[in-house]
């Protein structure tokens, strides 16, 4: 069944942004506690704690704090997934020797996003608001387009971006929801000064989203330099400049969006070849790689937000092909996805610090 995930806008009052950066904070101790009590553990008796070991605690620490006690015990869970999750994702890094980064501790200004299950913790009303567990009020919500019929919405990410707040949900289709196409198919090929160059001779030139937006971004990096740390007026530079980059990323991300969906009317089948541009971003080309939003993923191949957009289509079949394949041997095939699997997880036992001593 296929899985998407509808972005929308919400628009909270002055008492509900507080409650909403509260949590966030409340969210963020309880992140860092769990971190502090990992590390502690491995120092002082080398172990090892996993996700269960934490959240048998999540009760005691709850009933010993007042904030965290108010806030939805699903949520909660989800910050200590989070945590196992940068730690799993630390030690794969380990076994393939690329650069491991230990999870680290995070500030509140920095921690701008929590998951909830909708239903347990975060509910769509009637009125089409948001309720969300220890805020007051409901949470008026722009609606940029209604959820699929038929769907069910089984988690929402809250997160703050520029001074703005978002839910994001995840939205499984049922699998008759998607008809078959058929239809022409095309090859692909992606570049700098040309977007995307098809085999029908189509070519879209890459707009020049940073070489526009450079001018005022040196400005606000110039002011934000200037600013005595922790003044109103630096804190006001830096939210300027946090609105001005995310004004760019949503040009980028639009123009790529009505491209890809142009294509997807268009073809049934699309061919991508696939690169290694890891090195690519490192290069005098740097800069237009990421103005072409290149974007790499952990293994180095191109994860753009092109490709994910044609995805996101549904009705297509895309091929991502290496860079050994000539766009003329484009063929046709079907991405399939992959299931995340669980890794198992064991309970240990010993004389450790509980999470409520680290937290308090």
């Amino acid at each position: 069944m296929p899985v998407l995930s509808d972005k929308h806008r919400l628009y909270p009052n002055r008492a509900q942004v507080a409650g909403l950066e509260a949590m966030l904070g409340a969210f963020c101790d309880l992140y860092n506690a769990g971190l502090q009590q990992r590390i502690e553990a491995y120092r002082r008796q080398g172990r090892t704690l996993r996700y269960v070991d934490q959240a048998a605690e999540l009760k005691a620490v709850r009933a010993g704090d007042e904030r965290l006690s108010s806030y939805s015990y699903s949520a909660e869970q989800q910050v200590l997934r989070r945590l196992d999750k940068a730690f799993a994702a630390f030690f794969r890094r380990r076994k393939t020797n690329a650069k491991a980064g230990f999870p680290r501790f995070r500030a509140k200004s920095m921690f701008d996003s929590a998951e909830f299950r909708v239903g347990d913790g975060l509910t769509l009303r009637k009125s089409k608001r948001l309720g969300i567990v220890g805020i007051p009020g409901d949470i008026k919500v722009t609606w940029h387009r209604d959820l699929p019929a038929g769907a069910t919405v089984g988690a929402a990410v809250l997160s703050r971006s520029a001074g703005k707040w978002f839910a994001c949900f995840q939205v499984t289709l049922p699998d008759a929801a998607i008809p078959h196409k058929d239809g022409a198919s095309v090859g692909i090929d992606v570049g700098l000064s040309s977007l995307i160059a098809t085999l029908d001779g189509e070519a879209v030139e890459t707009p020049q989203w940073t070489k526009r937006a450079a001018r005022k971004q040196r400005r606000l990096q110039r002011a934000l330099a200037r600013g005595k740390r922790s003044s109103k007026r630096r804190a006001t530079v830096r939210r300027n400049l946090a609105r001005h980059s995310a004004a760019t990323a949503n040009r980028r991300r639009d123009f790529l969006h009505k491209l890809s969906r142009s294509l997807v009317d268009r073809y049934a089948v699309i061919a991508l070849e696939d690169l290694s541009v890891e090195r690519l971003a490192r290069s005098m080309l740097a800069k237009a790689v990421h103005n072409a939003a290149w974007g790499a993923d952990s293994s180095g191949r191109r994860n753009s937000l092109l490709v994910l957009s044609l995805i996101d289509g549904l009705e297509q079949f895309v091929q991502r092909l290496g860079r050994s394949f000539p766009a003329e041997g484009f063929a046709r095939s079907c991405v399939q996805g992959e299931g995340n699997g669980r890794q198992g997880i064991g309970v240990m036992h010993g004389e450790v610090g509980p999470l409520g001593e680290v937290l308090a």
